[in-house]
């Protein structure tokens, strides 16, 4: 009967959400792509605006802006905007000519949402000023207002240049609008929240060309003729802030808030690691850390890296299992010296221990983000999934030991990095932005990756250890089935998300692979799947 309730329940959740029909784009093949003379004219009347087409010199660089090789795809055109004028002109020449328009900024995308072929890529890398207000009237701490372009070791910097922190990524040449538009994790989550906590206003240019500002008062709406209307409608504030990015517009502007730093921010990394025995050396080596990671206060962040990889291919490849514990600490060990002691004790007690743990100090956030190496993709599909400190139990650490023990003795790589989430993460209420509820109440957020054989073992593993499966709209796997991806990104948000997306952009002009409208298929059937999956599950 249970089961039954919970069925009619999601009907009455999903059964009216339709998603938009599938969109044929032109491409430079087409008759309808836009003339030599249309380019002409466009470029005379935005001289601000450089524009690179195929054939052109620069179109190597123009058209390489995507640095997951995996995933990336040439467009058709690549425009560089130096301004909001500059955007709105972008999305009115792709609107009249029915381009397929894709947004980027730094490059970083793990799906290929800022790619596709013969699309007008709209670079918004040049938009990066950046300025601090310590008096802004929004958080006494001080604001700071940025293009979309910034990257975070720039807004770091700036905020050090003040005394302050701003909160973001920790890998420091990703972009601040792009993170923060699917959720925003980092090394200092647990002190000041999500990315999507942090930002006070956002400017967008809209697909009817309209500039809107938005923040929690309501939205002022600037049309095309100037007309300038304001309300204390907050949807599409709400759709924004955890709805991903090339979904409800592109992003001119926001304002984040600065924060108090502390007088010292430490890293303290311990290495764990054996190549004999696979399973059982990585169920030892994670159950030794686990008590600890429980009950870490919330001034520990940081991450976890673990896995089953050859550490040696000469002559052939020689495998081993691993757990790098990287935890970063707002203020200095003294500040919290009967913790760093217990880290300490767990992983230096270990016998998998690779050596002494390495704490470091720094006078600032930002210098210790400065030294961090920008990061590489691999040729290998992410996936991700959320853990809550209930799932995250001895019998989860012991079933996943097994599928590393399994790569290990199979001689086939996989990798995980756990995300720490908790503290003021959860403090949110879970309706307050569009992220899915999960992220919120999660230790982690896990993204792995390696060969199929694998990483079918983990997702197995987690279909049976998992309450309810949810992942990262940012670092997620790219071939989930209709209606799984919504579930999965937003849970019972999607809807809402679905209908402020017909409202703002009902002609579905920005599209992106897994974003909200651009499935192009009813919910309906792959929700009942979806639900019978679940129970299944559960029963079993």
């Amino acid at each position: 009967m249970g089961y039954i309730l919970l069925l009619l329940m999601a009907l009455v959740s999903f059964g009216s959400a339709q998603e938009f029909e599938l969109k044929t784009y032109c491409v430079p093949e087409d008759d309808c792509w836009p003339s030599s003379s249309d380019f002409d004219t466009f470029i005379a009347d935005n001289p601000n605006m450089e524009v690179v087409q195929r054939g052109d010199d620069g179109w190597t660089r123009a058209s390489d802006l995507v640095l997951n090789r995996r995933v990336s795809e040439a467009p058709g055109v690549a425009m560089f905007a130096s301004s909001k004028e500059d955007v709105i002109a972008a999305v009115k020449f792709s609107v009249e000519h029915n381009m397929n328009l894709k947004v980027i900024s730094s490059g970083h995308e793990f799906i290929g949402r800022n790619s596709h072929p013969g699309s007008l890529q709209l670079s918004v890398r040049e938009m990066r000023d950046i300025s601090t207000d310590l008096s802004c009237s929004e958080h006494a701490p001080g604001c700071m207002t940025v293009g979309p372009g910034v990257y975070w070791i720039e807004a770091y910097k700036a905020a050090n240049a003040v005394d302050r922190i701003i909160m973001g990524g920790e890998e420091r040449t990703v972009s601040v609008t792009g993170w923060a538009l699917g959720g925003g994790h980092s090394p200092v989550s647990r002190k000041l929240g999500l990315g999507v906590d942090n930002i006070v206003e956002m400017e967008m240019v809209t697909a009817d060309l309209s500039v809107v500002v938005m923040n929690d008062n309501g939205i002022t709406t600037t049309l095309d003729n100037g007309t300038v209307v304001s309300s204390d409608d907050t949807d599409l504030w709400w759709a924004v802030r955890g709805g991903g990015g090339n979904t409800f517009g592109v992003v001119t502007q926001l304002i984040y808030k600065l924060h108090e730093q502390p007088a010292k921010f430490t890293s303290i990394d311990c290495t764990l690691g054996g190549a004999e025995k696979g399973y059982k050396t990585m169920k030892e080596m994670r159950l030794a850390m686990r008590d600890v990671e429980m009950d870490l206060p919330d001034e520990f962040g940081g991450y976890i890296l673990t896995g089953a990889t050859c550490y040696t291919t000469i002559p052939s490849c020689k495998m081993a299992v691993y757990a790098t514990y990287a935890f970063t600490h707002w203020g200095s060990e003294s500040d919290n010296q009967e913790w760093f002691d217990k880290i300490r004790s767990a992983a230096e007690g270990s016998p998998h221990s690779q050596g002494r743990c390495n704490v470091e100090e720094f006078d600032s956030f930002y210098d210790y983000t400065a030294g961090k190496p920008n990061v590489t993709y691999g040729d290998h599909d992410m996936y991700g999934v959320f853990v809550s400190p209930d799932e995250y139990s001895e019998d989860f650490i012991d079933k996943e030991a097994k599928v590393y023990g399994n790569a290990f003795g199979a001689t086939r790589p996989i990798t995980a990095t756990y995300i720490r989430l908790g503290g003021q993460t959860k403090n949110t209420s879970s309706g307050a932005t569009a992220i899915n509820p999960l992220f919120r109440n999660a230790m982690y957020t896990i993204a792995f990756g390696g060969v199929k054989g694998p990483i079918k073992k983990y997702n197995k593993m987690l279909d049976k250890m998992i309450t309810k499966r949810g992942q990262y709209f940012s670092e997620c796997d790219d071939d989930l089935l209709p209606g799984v991806w919504q579930e999965q990104f937003w849970g019972d948000s999607y809807p809402r998300l679905l209908e402020i997306k017909r409202k703002y952009d009902p002609d579905n002009h920005f599209t992106c692979k897994q974003c909200v409208g651009s499935d192009g298929s009813t919910l309906l059937p792959t929700v009942l799947i979806m639900i019978v999956a679940s129970l299944l599950v559960y029963h079993h």
